[in-house]
């Protein structure tokens, strides 16, 4: 038990590691120091903190079996879409992390798995290139991956997360894909009714897929013309005003009423699936590129082209932070300089005098002035 020198080629922790007991087992930490004193210090320190712990430590577990545990005490409560989000991360991550005791898991092995995730092949494009997994759906396993660790720091089940130092990948998640009006048109034309008021209420809402399908009538106030969204990505409430088309549309739906409860009901009480009519629609309407997602777009893209600032699309959309907001800026400030070339139009008489004064052109300019006179 103490400090020693590590080589390891992929290990980005300084190379002083320590390695002491706990709860009869042998564990390795980094110390994320520099020299062996500075290393030994710590050693030392963390020895004695751990010695100091009191009954309310809860034991090493494997990470199989703290997955369970994570999945039941934060994620069903917490997140709307945790079944097809940590539970399916957490089912990939077993096969991988299953089998170690939470407090064998090092950094060393956690930049191993980015390394072996960013390589796989998952499909071949078009033109038989091999298609990787994206840097963005890494990056969501990660932060699943350094939540559990939190949680199992918060519940006395770890001392030190071996996330804590690892960072997320570059990603370019920029796309702004949205619909234009003339592509609005062509796939309400090639929608069926009920796809048809989803699409409405998703481009004059903006709301997440998830979102929409857990809606229910006592979320709505038809006399204020509000939407509550009550379980929402974030976790925080936000009110989206209904406009005339989805007032009309949910109202609809409300004299059918095929549910007490839900405003789109699916099949044994499961959230309504409306992907296959979608994915029908694009493809009779020709928008091949065009995901469920992009509907999100089309409303905030519309929202920064009628001249609602940046700060109002992010409360609508519920982003968390205005970052996550700022793809759509450049939309605005596109309308902003259409608006301000309209002043050369307003303005031209002046522009031409401005000009002629600047160019030296004395006679035209001496005309300008002459016939601003006669105007008095």
């Amino acid at each position: 038990m103490g400090v020693y020198f590590r080589k390891d080629k992929g290990d980005k922790c300084k190379q002083w590691w320590m390695t002491f007991s706990r709860n009869g087992r042998r564990v390795q930490e980094c110390t994320y120091q520099a020299t062996k004193r500075a290393a030994l210090e710590y050693y030392h320190k963390r020895v004695s903190e751990i010695h100091s712990k009191t009954n309310s430590w809860q034991g090493d577990v494997r990470f199989r079996e703290f997955a369970p545990i994570y999945l039941e005490r934060y994620a069903k409560p917490n997140k709307l879409s945790w079944k097809s989000s940590d539970e399916s991360y957490l089912r990939e991550l077993n096969g991988y992390f299953g089998n170690y005791y939470l407090s064998e898991i090092t950094q060393a092995m956690i930049d191993d798995w980015v390394a072996k995730s960013r390589a796989t092949r998952i499909r071949k494009t078009k033109e038989g290139k091999p298609q990787y997994l994206s840097p963005a759906s890494v990056n969501r396993k990660l932060a699943c991956l350094k939540t559990l660790f939190n949680k199992a720091i918060e519940w006395g089940y770890l001392e030190v997360s071996p996330c804590a130092r690892v960072k997320k990948l570059k990603e370019d998640n920029q796309r702004t894909r949205f619909l234009t009006k003339e592509e609005i048109v062509r796939f309400l034309a090639h929608s069926s009714l009920e796809l048809q008021e989803i699409f409405t209420i998703l481009i004059h809402t903006g709301m997440r897929k998830g979102e929409l399908q857990k809606l229910k009538w006592q979320d709505l106030d038809f006399n204020r013309g509000l939407i509550g969204l009550f379980q929402t990505k974030s976790g925080k409430i936000r009110y989206i005003p209904m406009t005339m088309a989805v007032k009309e549309a949910l109202l609809k739906r409300r004299i059918k009423k095929q549910s007490e409860t839900w405003v789109f009901p699916g099949d044994s009480g499961k959230p309504f699936n409306f992907r296959k009519a979608f994915e029908t629609a694009r493809k009779k309407a020709g928008l091949n590129d065009l995901r469920v997602h992009d509907l999100r777009h089309t409303f905030a893209s519309h929202l920064c082209m009628s001249g609602a600032d940046i700060m109002t699309v992010k409360e609508l959309l519920g982003h968390s932070s205005l970052k996550m907001t700022e793809r759509y800026s450049h939309l605005t400030d596109y309308h902003k300089a259409q608006a301000v070339a309209m002043l050369e139009k307003s303005l031209p008489f002046a522009t031409t005098v401005l000009l002629a004064g600047k160019q030296g052109q004395t006679q035209e300019f001496d005309k300008i002035v002459s016939s601003l006179k006669s105007n008095k």
